[in-house]
């Protein structure tokens, strides 16, 4: 960070020193010096579309996806076809204002360029939904793979679909798989590793275990993810274990616990993952079915406040 900002001292219109600045106090979470930057590269280069997404990212961050539209909106009229700027609409769609009739519409009508993975990431989301887990698993399975990590979490997502449609058994038959083949990996990795992946594989175990009801294996594989990516260290990738424990105390029915752990989410950015928690994954998706009607959760969704990112 010193030497982007020595750089933007030093020549304070350079849009790829702000750029960085941007993203490196994003991941510090210091949003308004994010948002600053941000704002000033767009000034600078208002035909930079990638800034117009990164700003309109730092507002979906932000849990402000109105604010993002704007900017999402500004960026399409200009290049309707801009993989980014739909990537993130779609976003903000689904997790942000949980628009679902207008995703199927923008997933109806994107380019024919755009990537297939990017559709059916999108509809894989509308189709669980809709409680279409059949449909929503045969387009996990489409998933490219790119990485273990990627098909483990595939594995997870379709699980929980199994889960929640009724098919315990098939869960749990994934659910093996992705111990077994995650454990392997880390008994032959574990000094390669980096925080992040390290904590990834960790709370792929706690939802691994919690779909097989493996209470305390689950809570402490998840405790331990969290513990090894805290928030204050990265503001964006520490949400992914920090939801990953959402998601499994979910799964095991601590409501309790679960509720805690939302309210304090709350707070924290929108960076998404399988399990988001925003107030529209709330209203919508089937994970949160058993807490939905809590009167906890229903005066957390009616509280603006309660979701202002701190």
């Amino acid at each position: 960070l010193a030497g982007f900002t020595a750089v933007a001292e030093a020549r304070p219109n350079d849009v790829n020193a702000l750029t960085a600045i941007g993203f490196v106090e994003g991941r510090r979470g210091r949003w308004d010096r994010a948002l600053e930057a941000a704002r000033k590269v767009t000034v600078l280069d208002p035909r930079n579309l990638g800034a117009v997404g990164g700003l309109a990212a730092c507002y979906l961050y932000l849990r402000q996806p109105n604010r993002a539209d704007e900017y999402l909106r500004r960026g399409l009229i200009a290049d309707p076809s801009n993989e980014g700027l739909l990537f993130r609409t779609l976003i903000s769609l689904v997790t942000g204002s949980g628009d679902t009739a207008a995703a199927r519409s923008t997933l109806e009508t994107l380019p024919a360029g755009v990537l297939p993975e990017v559709r059916d990431y999108y509809l894989a989301w509308l189709e669980r939904f809709a409680r279409h887990y059949d449909r929503a698993n045969a387009l996990i399975e489409r998933f490219p793979q790119a990485q273990l990590v990627d098909s483990l979490e595939s594995l997870i997502w379709q699980s929980v679909n199994d889960l929640a449609a009724g098919a315990s058994g098939r869960a749990r038959v994934r659910a093996d798989a992705v111990d077994r083949t995650a454990r392997r990996f880390l008994a032959g990795s574990a000094d390669s590793v980096s925080s992040m992946e390290a904590a990834n594989f960790q709370t792929i175990l706690g939802l691994a275990a919690a779909v097989r009801g493996k209470s305390v294996e689950a809570v402490r594989a998840g405790e331990l993810a969290a513990a090894m990516l805290p928030t204050t260290r990265d503001a964006l990738t520490g949400q992914r274990p920090a939801e990953g424990l959402i998601a499994i105390h979910l799964i095991l029915g601590h409501t309790d616990e679960a509720i805690r752990l939302i309210r304090a989410q709350a707070h924290q950015p929108a960076a998404g993952w399988r399990f988001p928690v925003t107030r529209a994954t709330i209203r919508l998706d089937p994970l949160f079915d058993g807490i939905r009607d809590d009167p906890r959760i229903q005066a957390l969704l009616a509280d603006g406040s309660a979701w202002v990112v701190r």
